[in-house]
C-alpha cells in the first residue's frame, strides 16, 4: 500500500473516532440537560415554624432529604403575611419557575376570596393532595367548660361572653366558629390573633375561653396535661382520639376538615408535576411520614394532581359560598 493512502486511511479512522467521541459527549451533556432536578428546590409555606402547615411540609421535605428521594436538597422557604397572599404572590410571579412548590390549604382558597385578590388556586399546578386534618375544640385543663354542652350554653345564656380564639375573619376558624352557631344560635366572641401558635398561647395565658385547632396543634399540650378536647369536627370518633366525642355526638351537625397539599407554579411541566406526583407518593411510604401522622393524629389523603385539581373546584364553591353567607364576600 502507498504511503499516500495509508496517510488516508489513518486520517479517516481519526476523525471517525472524534466523531463516535464527540457523539457520545453531545449525548452525555443532552443527558445533563435533562436531568431534573439539578440543583436545589424551594418548598414554600405561609406560616411560621411550628404551625401545622409548616410542620407538614418540613416533615415532607426532612424525610426527601434523609431518604435521598430526590437527589437534590429542600428548603423550605417562611414567606409568612397576608394569611397567604405574601407565599402565593411570591409563587404566582415564578410562572414557568420548575423548582418552586407551595402549600396548598384552606387559605390557598379563602384568602383570595376574602380580600379579592387578583392571585388564586388557578394561578398555580396542583400536584397532589397528602393529608387531611380534623378540627378540634380545645380549652384549658382547669376551665369550667367540660363539655360542647357547657360551651353552648355558657354562650346562650350571655351573648359573646365566651370567647373564641381565631385567625383573620375568612379563615378556617372563623369559619368552623360560624358553622357551630349558625347550628346552635350561639355568638362567640371572637378574638384574632395571627395563626395557631398565638391562639394556643393565647388559650393557654387565659385570654381566650377555647380555640378550633388541628389536633397536631394540640396534641402536645393535651399529653402535657394543659389543654383539654371538647369535641371533634367529624363524622365519627378518631382512633387516636377515642373520648373525645364528635360534634354530632353533642347535638351539633357540623363537620370540618383541613387539606394539606402541594402546588407548582402556574406553567410547571406536565413531567414536572408527574415527578413531583410520584415524588410525594414515596413519601407516605416512609417510616418518619407514617410516625408524622401517627404521633399527629392526622388521615393520609393522598390525591393526585387531576384528583386535586377538581377538589379544589369544589371546595372552592363551598368556601365562597359559607364566607358569601359569613358576609366577608359581598353579594
Amino acid at each position: 500500500m502507498k504511503a499516500r493512502n495509508r496517510v488516508v486511511i489513518v486520517l479517516a479512522g481519526i476523525m471517525s473516532l472524534a466523531l463516535v467521541l464527540s457523539g457520545c459527549g453531545g449525548a452525555k451533556d443532552q443527558g445533563k440537560k435533562d436531568t431534573y432536578p439539578d440543583k436545589p428546590v424551594e418548598f414554600v409555606v405561609h406560616t411560621n415554624p411550628g404551625d401545622g402547615v409548616e410542620t407538614f411540609i418540613r416533615t415532607a421535605g426532612d424525610t426527601m432529604n434523609k431518604e435521598k428521594m430526590v437527589g437534590q436538597p429542600i428548603n423550605i422557604i417562611n414567606k409568612v403575611g397576608g394569611s397567604g397572599a405574601a407565599a402565593m404572590s411570591y409563587v404566582a410571579d415564578k410562572k414557568s419557575d420548575q423548582y418552586t412548590l407551595i402549600t396548598a390549604q384552606p387559605s390557598t382558597l379563602t384568602t383570595p376570596l376574602r380580600n379579592n385578590l387578583k392571585v388564586s388556586y388557578k394561578n398555580f399546578t396542583p400536584i397532589c393532595n397528602m393529608i387531611a386534618e380534623e378540627s378540634v375544640v380545645a380549652v384549658r385543663t382547669e376551665s369550667p367548660f367540660k363539655s360542647m354542652s357547657d360551651l353552648i350554653e355558657a354562650a346562650k345564656k350571655s351573648p359573646k361572653s365566651v370567647s373564641h380564639g381565631v385567625g383573620v375573619l375568612g379563615s378556617a376558624d372563623t369559619i368552623l366558629d360560624y358553622m357551630i352557631a349558625k347550628k346552635t344560635g350561639v355568638q362567640f366572641n371572637m378574638i384574632s390573633f395571627k395563626g395557631g401558635s398565638e391562639n394556643m398561647i393565647a388559650l393557654l395565658g387565659g385570654n381566650v375561653d377555647f380555640i378550633t385547632v388541628n389536633p397536631s396543634e394540640a396534641v402536645g399540650q393535651v399529653q402535657a396535661g394543659k389543654v383539654r378536647l371538647l369535641g371533634v369536627a367529624s363524622n365519627k370518633r378518631m382512633a387516636k382520639l377515642p373520648d373525645v366525642p364528635t360534634l354530632k355526638e353533642q347535638g351539633i351537625d357540623v363537620v370540618f376538615q383541613s387539606f394539606r397539599g402541594v402546588n407548582g407554579t402556574a406553567e410547571m411541566k406536565p413531567e414536572t408535576v408527574k415527578y413531583w406526583e410520584d415524588a410525594f407518593k414515596k413519601v407516605t411510604q416512609a417510616p418518619a411520614w407514617k410516625k408524622y401522622l401517627e404521633d399527629n393524629y392526622i388521615t393520609d389523603t393522598y390525591m393526585n394532581s387531576a384528583d386535586f385539581s377538581k377538589y379544589l373546584a369544589e371546595q372552592e364553591v363551598m368556601y365562597k359560598e359559607i364566607l358569601t353567607e359569613m358576609g366577608v364576600i359581598k353579594k
